[in-house]
């Protein structure tokens, strides 16, 4: 990138970039690959250039995504991971080396896909959105790091998201597929299963932990007609030893049944076995082109940080935990039933206003809920007001205090006994908005 395409930057500055991305709105969509496809090229298709591993699903790509990134980073590789949403600082969703891209560093790819943008998409129109732009960075700050491998997870779908412009990554594992974004990939299953398999690719082997027997007919389905192989991970493989708690962090020690090792994950949520095993048999059958040791293998999940997902604090006795859809509220509930089953429960529930207020339904009947706040973040319209949820409590089975209206911090600050635990459930953005007021998070 030349001095005069700098000058021709309309930011010069990590926060003049800021405003500039914010500019894009991260609310639009413009689905579809051909725009990036352009402006990837006028930066010399970077994307191509660089070994890649394409994350899709509904539930778990970002736990996947973290763990296969902290694993590469451990057995000395270069390594990039492109995630999103971002928790507290936007530059969590373009990572080297495992830790967040410094200002500086995100500022110069933002620097650097500006003109390729400008030149490639003349009409301001059809620039790139807020998810497209960072995208584009990513792949043009891989390339110039040379990194050994980056970890791609998708942003909504597959078929038209903007990581759908790889020509041959190394692998794709597609997490449980579920419910979620109907109104852009469907209402059912298959339809959205489908809409995921659009990324699949002639030859890239798939790798897949699914229960549905209809969206493993459509992955097959797919898969098949893309000459694609596909194999379907066992979900019995791993089995939960507990967990080992202390006054700073949780840990869970899994036992693999295959190869009879024990691995101490530094993530809690009892579904974390599930994106363990994908984990796990993606990194086995990459052997070949990228060797991982044990050592680095127990290293890599001994390490891996990824906040916000049963975020356990043990010495205030908080789950920050962003749960945001069905599946998700479900796969919480197993959780505490399985590992924290006679402990109490006050919920503190955020929701944003696009989301089905009926989905928090199973949290307000669980057994053991000892207290609900529907809480109010301070950001009026975003999230849905919390007297939305008032009819649905007219079906708990038990007498429990409701209020409405408490800050996520006010009701986190309230006097907690031993016996009890409190969630901040339903929103990653509340999540990580918590963790921002957290010192030490």
């Amino acid at each position: 990138m030349s001095l005069m395409d700098i000058q021709t930057c309309p930011f010069n500055t990590y926060e003049g970039f800021l405003s500039f991305l914010n500019q894009l709105d991260v609310s639009v969509m413009k689905l579809g690959t051909e725009r990036v496809e352009k402006v990837l090229a006028a930066l010399g298709h970077p994307q191509d250039k660089i070994k890649t591993i394409h994350i899709v699903g509904t539930n778990g790509k970002g736990s996947v995504s973290a763990m296969l990134s902290a694993i590469f980073t451990a057995a000395g590789y270069k390594t990039g991971l492109f995630t999103s949403p971002h928790l507290i600082h936007i530059e969590e969703r373009i990572q080297f080396q495992n830790k967040p891209l410094s200002q500086k560093d995100f500022l110069h790819a933002a620097q650097a896909v500006y003109p390729a943008m400008v030149k490639a998409l003349p009409d301001s129109a059809q620039w790139l959105t807020y998810f497209e732009y960072l995208n584009v960075m990513a792949f043009y700050f891989f390339e110039a790091q040379h990194v050994d491998i980056a970890i791609i997870e998708a942003g909504l779908g597959g078929r038209l998201d903007s990581t759908n412009v790889l020509a041959k990554p190394e692998a794709i594992v597609v997490t449980p597929i579920s419910f979620d974004h109907m109104d852009r990939l469907g209402h059912t299953l298959p339809l959205i299963a489908q809409e995921k398999a659009g990324v699949f690719k002639p030859k890239v082997p798939i790798f897949t932990n699914q229960n549905d027997a209809e969206v493993c007919q459509t992955l097959t389905s797919v898969a098949t007609t893309k000459n694609a192989p596909i194999k379907f991970i066992s979900q019995n493989r791993l089995v939960s030893q507990g967990l080992k708690l202390d006054k700073k962090q949780g840990v869970r020690c899994i036992f693999d049944t295959l190869t009879q090792k024990t691995y101490v994950l530094n993530l809690m949520g009892h579904y974390q076995l599930e994106n363990l095993a994908l984990v796990l048999d993606a990194i086995e059958n990459l052997q070949p082109t990228l060797p991982v040791s044990e050592e680095a293998l127990t290293l890599g999940l001994k390490t891996v940080h990824w906040p916000g997902r049963f975020q356990y604090i043990p010495e205030t006795q908080w789950v920050i935990d962003g749960s945001h859809n069905p599946a998700g509220f479900k796969s919480l509930l197993e959780t505490l039933q399985q590992d924290f089953p006679n402990t109490k429960i006050q919920w503190g529930i955020t929701l944003l206003a696009n989301r089905d207020p009926a989905m928090i339904t199973p949290l307000l009947q669980y057994s053991q809920t000892a207290s609900i706040d529907f809480l109010s973040p301070n950001e009026a319209g975003r999230f849905h007001a919390a007297d939305v949820f008032q009819p649905f409590t007219a079906h708990i089975p038990f007498t429990v205090p409701i209020t409405y209206g408490l800050s996520p911090l006010a009701f986190l600050q309230r006097p907690i006994d031993e016996e009890t635990l409190k969630i901040v459930t339903g929103s990653l953005y509340t999540a990580g908005a918590v963790l921002k007021s957290v010192s030490g998070f």
